[in-house]
Protein backbone atom coordinates (compact mmCIF):
# COMPACT_ATOMS: atom_id res chain seq x y z
CA UNK A 1 0.00 0.00 0.00
CA UNK A 2 2.86 2.34 1.15
CA UNK A 3 4.54 1.39 -2.71
CA UNK A 4 1.00 2.49 -4.06
CA UNK A 5 0.67 5.83 -2.27
CA UNK A 6 4.20 6.73 -2.97
CA UNK A 7 3.71 6.26 -7.12
CA UNK A 8 0.23 8.19 -6.92
CA UNK A 9 1.62 11.00 -4.91
CA UNK A 10 4.86 11.23 -7.18
CA UNK A 11 2.62 10.75 -10.66
CA UNK A 12 0.37 13.72 -9.24
CA UNK A 13 3.14 15.77 -9.15
CA UNK A 14 3.49 18.39 -12.31
CA UNK A 15 5.08 18.35 -14.56
CA UNK A 16 4.53 14.77 -14.56
CA UNK A 17 1.93 13.09 -17.30
CA UNK A 18 1.28 9.34 -15.52
CA UNK A 19 -0.93 8.07 -17.96
CA UNK A 20 -0.80 5.57 -15.24
CA UNK A 21 -2.52 6.92 -12.69
CA UNK A 22 -5.95 6.05 -13.12
CA UNK A 23 -4.77 2.37 -12.88
CA UNK A 24 -2.55 3.11 -9.81
CA UNK A 25 -5.68 5.07 -7.89
CA UNK A 26 -7.57 1.75 -8.85
CA UNK A 27 -5.41 -0.59 -7.70
CA UNK A 28 -5.00 1.30 -4.29
CA UNK A 29 -9.18 1.09 -3.92
CA UNK A 30 -8.50 -3.00 -4.65
CA UNK A 31 -6.22 -2.96 -1.87
CA UNK A 32 -8.89 -1.57 0.64
CA UNK A 33 -11.36 -3.51 -1.04
CA UNK A 34 -9.33 -6.82 -0.13
CA UNK A 35 -8.95 -5.34 3.19
CA UNK A 36 -12.41 -4.79 4.20
CA UNK A 37 -14.97 -3.15 1.87
CA UNK A 38 -17.73 -2.64 3.93
CA UNK A 39 -14.89 -0.35 6.22
CA UNK A 40 -13.49 1.54 3.02
CA UNK A 41 -16.07 1.59 0.90
CA UNK A 42 -15.90 5.29 1.31
CA UNK A 43 -11.69 5.00 0.44
CA UNK A 44 -12.52 3.26 -2.54
CA UNK A 45 -15.38 5.01 -4.00
CA UNK A 46 -13.72 8.21 -4.02
CA UNK A 47 -10.54 6.54 -5.36
CA UNK A 48 -13.24 5.40 -8.26
CA UNK A 49 -14.21 8.89 -8.63
CA UNK A 50 -10.48 10.13 -8.76
CA UNK A 51 -9.19 7.41 -11.22
CA UNK A 52 -12.02 8.41 -13.80
CA UNK A 53 -11.49 11.92 -13.68
CA UNK A 54 -7.92 11.18 -14.43
CA UNK A 55 -8.71 8.66 -17.08
CA UNK A 56 -10.98 11.36 -18.78
CA UNK A 57 -8.40 13.83 -18.57
CA UNK A 58 -5.33 11.24 -20.16
CA UNK A 59 -7.46 9.08 -22.30
CA UNK A 60 -10.62 10.76 -22.64
CA UNK A 61 -14.09 10.43 -22.32
CA UNK A 62 -14.44 7.50 -24.62
CA UNK A 63 -11.17 5.66 -23.71
CA UNK A 64 -10.97 2.20 -22.65
CA UNK A 65 -9.39 3.10 -19.72
CA UNK A 66 -12.26 5.12 -18.62
CA UNK A 67 -14.67 2.62 -19.22
CA UNK A 68 -12.51 0.14 -17.02
CA UNK A 69 -12.40 2.61 -13.83
CA UNK A 70 -16.36 3.19 -14.59
CA UNK A 71 -16.76 -1.00 -14.54
CA UNK A 72 -14.75 -1.35 -11.19
CA UNK A 73 -16.75 1.26 -9.62
CA UNK A 74 -20.05 -0.70 -10.78
CA UNK A 75 -18.58 -3.84 -9.36
CA UNK A 76 -17.39 -2.30 -6.22
CA UNK A 77 -21.15 -0.54 -5.67
CA UNK A 78 -22.91 -3.95 -6.76
CA UNK A 79 -19.99 -6.06 -3.63
CA UNK A 80 -21.96 -2.59 -1.66
CA UNK A 81 -24.99 -3.62 -2.19
CA UNK A 82 -26.23 -0.29 -3.89
CA UNK A 83 -27.58 -2.04 -6.72
CA UNK A 84 -29.32 1.14 -7.89
CA UNK A 85 -26.19 2.91 -8.78
CA UNK A 86 -24.21 -0.37 -9.96
CA UNK A 87 -26.98 -0.28 -12.39
CA UNK A 88 -26.51 3.14 -13.36
CA UNK A 89 -22.67 2.71 -13.27
CA UNK A 90 -22.76 -0.42 -15.49
CA UNK A 91 -24.81 1.56 -17.98
CA UNK A 92 -22.46 4.34 -18.25
CA UNK A 93 -19.62 1.77 -18.64
CA UNK A 94 -21.52 -0.44 -21.19
CA UNK A 95 -21.70 2.72 -23.73
CA UNK A 96 -17.97 4.43 -23.18
CA UNK A 97 -16.89 0.20 -23.93
CA UNK A 98 -18.64 0.74 -26.93
CA UNK A 99 -17.82 4.17 -27.60
CA UNK A 100 -14.31 3.08 -27.22
CA UNK A 101 -14.71 -0.17 -29.89
CA UNK A 102 -13.18 -2.45 -27.35
CA UNK A 103 -14.37 -5.93 -29.11
CA UNK A 104 -16.91 -8.36 -27.22
CA UNK A 105 -13.41 -11.12 -26.75
CA UNK A 106 -11.02 -8.31 -24.81
CA UNK A 107 -10.69 -9.83 -21.01
CA UNK A 108 -11.43 -6.71 -19.80
CA UNK A 109 -15.35 -6.27 -21.72
CA UNK A 110 -15.82 -9.63 -20.59
CA UNK A 111 -15.27 -8.88 -16.63
CA UNK A 112 -17.78 -5.97 -17.92
CA UNK A 113 -20.50 -8.18 -18.61
CA UNK A 114 -19.93 -10.40 -15.87
CA UNK A 115 -20.43 -7.77 -13.73
CA UNK A 116 -24.02 -7.25 -15.63
CA UNK A 117 -24.85 -10.70 -15.30
CA UNK A 118 -23.78 -10.38 -11.28
CA UNK A 119 -26.10 -7.85 -10.62
CA UNK A 120 -29.27 -9.35 -13.01
CA UNK A 121 -28.75 -11.92 -10.52
CA UNK A 122 -28.86 -10.20 -7.48
CA UNK A 123 -31.93 -8.03 -8.55
CA UNK A 124 -33.98 -11.28 -9.86
CA UNK A 125 -33.14 -12.45 -6.26
CA UNK A 126 -34.13 -9.90 -4.67
CA UNK A 127 -31.01 -8.04 -3.79
CA UNK A 128 -29.34 -11.79 -2.08
CA UNK A 129 -26.53 -13.39 -3.59
CA UNK A 130 -27.62 -16.93 -5.04
CA UNK A 131 -24.17 -18.94 -5.79
CA UNK A 132 -23.25 -20.95 -3.77
CA UNK A 133 -19.79 -20.85 -2.33
CA UNK A 134 -17.43 -23.79 -4.47
CA UNK A 135 -13.91 -24.62 -3.75
CA UNK A 136 -11.46 -22.55 -2.16
CA UNK A 137 -14.45 -20.73 -0.63
CA UNK A 138 -15.85 -23.20 1.11
CA UNK A 139 -13.16 -23.22 2.81
CA UNK A 140 -12.41 -19.61 3.21
CA UNK A 141 -16.01 -18.21 2.92
CA UNK A 142 -14.73 -14.98 4.13
CA UNK A 143 -12.80 -14.90 0.51
CA UNK A 144 -16.02 -14.94 -1.59
CA UNK A 145 -16.69 -11.42 -0.85
CA UNK A 146 -14.92 -9.50 -3.29
CA UNK A 147 -13.69 -12.01 -5.21
CA UNK A 148 -16.48 -13.57 -7.22
CA UNK A 149 -14.58 -13.51 -10.40
CA UNK A 150 -10.79 -14.39 -9.53
CA UNK A 151 -10.02 -17.53 -10.99
CA UNK A 152 -8.78 -19.57 -8.03
CA UNK A 153 -7.50 -22.77 -10.33
CA UNK A 154 -5.02 -19.56 -11.94
CA UNK A 155 -3.78 -17.80 -9.16
CA UNK A 156 -3.53 -21.09 -6.45
CA UNK A 157 -3.29 -19.44 -3.27
CA UNK A 158 -2.78 -22.83 -1.40
CA UNK A 159 0.38 -23.31 -3.31
CA UNK A 160 1.06 -19.69 -1.87
CA UNK A 161 3.83 -20.32 1.48
CA UNK A 162 2.88 -16.59 2.31
CA UNK A 163 -1.03 -17.60 1.95
CA UNK A 164 -0.53 -20.95 3.17
CA UNK A 165 1.47 -19.63 6.31
CA UNK A 166 -1.57 -16.84 7.46
CA UNK A 167 -4.30 -19.58 6.82
CA UNK A 168 -2.33 -21.83 9.36
CA UNK A 169 -2.25 -19.10 11.91
CA UNK A 170 -6.15 -18.25 11.37
CA UNK A 171 -7.02 -22.04 11.93
CA UNK A 172 -5.29 -21.34 15.37
CA UNK A 173 -7.87 -18.66 16.41
CA UNK A 174 -11.42 -18.11 17.44
CA UNK A 175 -14.10 -16.45 14.79
CA UNK A 176 -14.62 -13.34 15.09
CA UNK A 177 -11.86 -12.25 17.36
CA UNK A 178 -9.74 -9.24 16.17
CA UNK A 179 -6.82 -11.54 15.52
CA UNK A 180 -8.73 -13.41 13.66
CA UNK A 181 -10.38 -11.31 11.83
CA UNK A 182 -7.30 -9.26 10.74
CA UNK A 183 -5.68 -12.82 9.81
CA UNK A 184 -8.28 -12.93 6.79
CA UNK A 185 -7.91 -9.71 5.97
CA UNK A 186 -4.42 -10.02 5.31
CA UNK A 187 -5.25 -13.05 3.19
CA UNK A 188 -7.47 -11.64 1.15
CA UNK A 189 -4.52 -9.14 0.49
CA UNK A 190 -2.41 -11.90 -0.36
CA UNK A 191 -5.17 -12.72 -2.74
CA UNK A 192 -5.20 -9.57 -4.46
CA UNK A 193 -1.93 -9.55 -5.10
CA UNK A 194 -1.30 -13.26 -6.27
CA UNK A 195 -3.96 -11.94 -8.99
CA UNK A 196 -2.81 -8.88 -9.61
CA UNK A 197 0.40 -10.70 -10.51
CA UNK A 198 -1.55 -12.81 -12.79
CA UNK A 199 -3.48 -10.11 -14.62
CA UNK A 200 0.13 -8.35 -14.71
CA UNK A 201 2.12 -11.43 -15.72
CA UNK A 202 4.44 -10.03 -13.58
CA UNK A 203 6.58 -13.45 -13.72
CA UNK A 204 6.41 -14.01 -16.98
CA UNK A 205 6.52 -11.00 -18.86
CA UNK A 206 10.07 -10.34 -16.37
CA UNK A 207 11.69 -13.13 -18.29
CA UNK A 208 9.38 -12.91 -21.73
CA UNK A 209 8.83 -8.98 -22.28
CA UNK A 210 8.15 -10.10 -25.75
CA UNK A 211 5.05 -11.65 -24.98
CA UNK A 212 1.63 -9.78 -23.95
CA UNK A 213 -0.36 -10.21 -20.84
CA UNK A 214 -3.27 -12.40 -22.21
CA UNK A 215 -3.64 -14.32 -25.24
CA UNK A 216 -7.16 -15.78 -26.35
CA UNK A 217 -8.59 -15.01 -23.17
CA UNK A 218 -6.22 -16.72 -21.07
CA UNK A 219 -3.40 -15.06 -18.67
CA UNK A 220 0.20 -15.78 -20.04
CA UNK A 221 0.85 -15.89 -15.99
CA UNK A 222 -1.16 -19.06 -15.93
CA UNK A 223 0.30 -21.16 -18.38
CA UNK A 224 3.54 -21.83 -16.35
CA UNK A 225 5.58 -21.30 -19.60
CA UNK A 226 9.29 -21.76 -17.71
CA UNK A 227 7.83 -25.47 -17.15
CA UNK A 228 7.45 -25.95 -21.27
CA UNK A 229 10.58 -27.46 -22.34
CA UNK A 230 9.48 -26.87 -26.01
CA UNK A 231 9.22 -23.22 -25.15
CA UNK A 232 12.78 -23.17 -23.31
CA UNK A 233 13.79 -24.37 -26.39
CA UNK A 234 12.55 -21.54 -28.90
CA UNK A 235 13.75 -18.88 -25.74
CA UNK A 236 17.05 -20.14 -25.65
CA UNK A 237 17.35 -20.01 -29.65
CA UNK A 238 16.07 -16.26 -29.24
CA UNK A 239 18.98 -15.29 -27.14
CA UNK A 240 21.57 -16.76 -28.98
CA UNK A 241 20.02 -14.52 -32.01
CA UNK A 242 21.63 -11.58 -32.99
CA UNK A 243 19.79 -10.36 -35.92
CA UNK A 244 17.19 -7.92 -35.23
CA UNK A 245 14.77 -8.90 -37.90
CA UNK A 246 15.59 -13.16 -36.82
CA UNK A 247 14.65 -11.55 -33.60
CA UNK A 248 11.60 -10.56 -34.35
CA UNK A 249 10.20 -13.12 -36.56
CA UNK A 250 10.76 -15.57 -33.42
CA UNK A 251 9.10 -13.27 -31.21
CA UNK A 252 6.08 -13.12 -32.91
CA UNK A 253 6.27 -16.99 -33.61
CA UNK A 254 6.64 -17.23 -29.64
CA UNK A 255 3.84 -14.54 -28.99
CA UNK A 256 0.99 -16.05 -31.27
CA UNK A 257 1.85 -19.61 -32.72
CA UNK A 258 3.27 -21.82 -29.43
CA UNK A 259 2.02 -19.65 -26.62
CA UNK A 260 -1.62 -18.94 -28.40
CA UNK A 261 -1.79 -22.25 -29.09
CA UNK A 262 -1.19 -22.92 -25.68
CA UNK A 263 -3.95 -20.32 -24.58
CA UNK A 264 -6.41 -21.84 -27.05
CA UNK A 265 -5.95 -25.26 -25.24
CA UNK A 266 -6.05 -24.19 -21.98
CA UNK A 267 -9.51 -21.81 -23.02
CA UNK A 268 -11.05 -25.47 -24.14
CA UNK A 269 -10.94 -26.93 -20.44
CA UNK A 270 -8.36 -29.45 -21.68
CA UNK A 271 -4.83 -29.61 -19.77
CA UNK A 272 -2.20 -29.44 -21.70
CA UNK A 273 -0.45 -32.73 -21.94
CA UNK A 274 2.96 -33.54 -21.22
CA UNK A 275 5.59 -33.83 -24.07
CA UNK A 276 2.46 -32.36 -26.13
CA UNK A 277 4.13 -31.39 -29.93
CA UNK A 278 0.91 -31.59 -31.92
CA UNK A 279 2.14 -30.01 -35.49
CA UNK A 280 5.38 -28.60 -33.76
CA UNK A 281 8.65 -30.61 -33.93
CA UNK A 282 11.27 -30.57 -31.33
CA UNK A 283 13.89 -29.36 -33.96
CA UNK A 284 11.35 -26.76 -35.81
CA UNK A 285 12.70 -25.35 -39.05
CA UNK A 286 12.31 -21.35 -39.21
Amino acid sequence: MQVLMTAIHLSKQKPTLALDLPTLLMDTAHVFRSWDLQKYANQCLQLCVEAAAYAVEYHGPESKVHAVVINNRGAIEIELDRLDAAGETLTLAGQIFQAAGVPADDPDYIAYLQNVAALRERLEAGGQRTHRLAGITRRYPFLDYGFEHVPWADIKPLEDEVFVELARKRAAEEAGTAQALSLERAMKARVGELFRALESGANTLRLYPFLPTTLNGIYVESLNLQDDIFFAHLTQTLAETTDLREHRRLSAKLSYSWTAARASWRRSGRSWPRGKKSSWTSSPTW
